[in-house]
């Protein structure tokens, strides 16, 4: 995968097999005594990052730059995620829908420039923060979209249910 340079940084073109991704990402999955077949179900991208769903309720993080793969657990991890999509803001969010309704927000914060002083960089790494929405819809999640902020979170379901949820970053 190659991502071209200047005005059309954004822009991404396929011209290889995501084959090095796919490789991070185990063929099976561990369900207490039992292993099942991890399959991908959805997908969404932004110019640094990739969110993966499965149909374990996980959504695997890929890092462009780095090449490396981060797991993200979802509250009800054995509902299959239907749909993901991210919104770059103060952190990344990720938003999570998943097959029984209910919807997980991941905050992944964005790590520092490295022209930052020590000094003023936090002390503790920050963590990913997860929330759960749920008990708002009552089927499948079919559509997620975020305000061009972040503050807002528009979820759909397959009985056309449209939710919209205020997040306050402050609280």
């Amino acid at each position: 995968m190659e991502v071209t340079s200047g005005a059309e940084e954004a822009f991404v073109r396929e011209w290889m097999p995501c084959s090095h991704i796919l490789n991070l990402i185990p063929l099976r999955v561990q369900n207490g005594l039992f292993s099942n077949e991890l399959c991908l179900t959805c997908v969404d991208a932004v110019s640094e990052y990739i969110a993966l769903g499965t149909n374990a309720g996980m959504v695997y993080w890929y890092d462009r730059k780095k090449g490396n793969i981060q797991r993200l657990r979802c509250e009800a991890s054995t509902s299959p995620i239907t749909y993901v999509k991210i919104v770059n803001t103060v952190d990344y969010m990720v938003g999570a829908g998943n097959e029984a309704g209910q919807v997980t927000v991941f905050q992944i914060p964005k790590e520092h420039p490295e022209n930052v002083p020590d000094s003023l960089k936090p002390k503790v790494e920050p963590k990913v923060e997860r929330y759960t929405i749920g008990d708002l819809h009552k089927s499948k999640i079919t559509a997620i979209e975020w305000s061009k902020n972040g503050m807002r979170l528009f979820s759909g379901d397959k009985n056309g249910v449209i939710i919209m949820t205020e997040i306050d970053f402050y609280m």
